[in-house]
């Protein structure tokens, strides 16, 4: 399996990256050519960055697109450059996650909807498969956008502070 997961930032992509280490394995590597055949996830700017993970067969890009400004891009380059150029070697599975900050969870979701080639129906943490059509070849690609905090203004680090703060209080019982 080949799948990307969009990030805002470096502390985002830094997080992710270890988490897929320490809670499921996950290794980080070079492009694997065998896997990325005919094209990379490469960095559009130099504030961007792109780390490569692997488990057995599967690769994942994690991709960190320097600002929730830069979503839009990355999404378009994704499903207009290569899934347009390669429709048989598709990115299976792209994960979109994206900081809250002070905006509701529906109008951040309804943003990304207008990015995607296709209408859908999206809902945070939820998977949709999105069929785009190439070429008279219909490409099924997995679409789950995550929103973070779920419950609460902020970003991935209001996540973080939180989880510390109970895992202290929890300590103090």
């Amino acid at each position: 399996m080949k799948s990307v997961i969009l990030c805002e930032g470096p502390d985002d992509l830094w997080f992710l990256s270890y988490y897929l280490y320490k809670a499921h394995g996950w290794n980080k590597c070079n492009v694997q050519k065998h896997i990325w055949r005919n094209y990379e996830i490469v960095p559009l700017n130099s504030k961007q960055h792109v780390n490569y993970m692997r488990k057995d067969h599967s690769c994942v890009a994690i991709w960190c697109v320097a600002g929730k400004d830069s979503f839009e891009t990355a999404v378009r380059v994704i499903f207009d450059k290569i899934i347009q150029d390669f429709p048989i070697d598709p990115i299976d599975s792209v994960v979109l996650v994206a900081d809250r900050d002070h905006d509701d969870v529906e109008s951040r979701i309804s943003d990304i909807q207008t990015w995607l080639p296709c209408e859908t129906n999206l809902s945070n943490k939820s998977t949709k498969i999105l069929q785009v059509v190439v070429d008279e070849q219909v490409v099924n690609i997995r679409f789950t956008p995550v929103i973070i905090p779920f419950d609460q203004d902020g970003a991935i680090e209001t996540l973080l502070m939180s989880a510390i703060k109970e895992s202290g209080e929890a300590g103090e019982q």
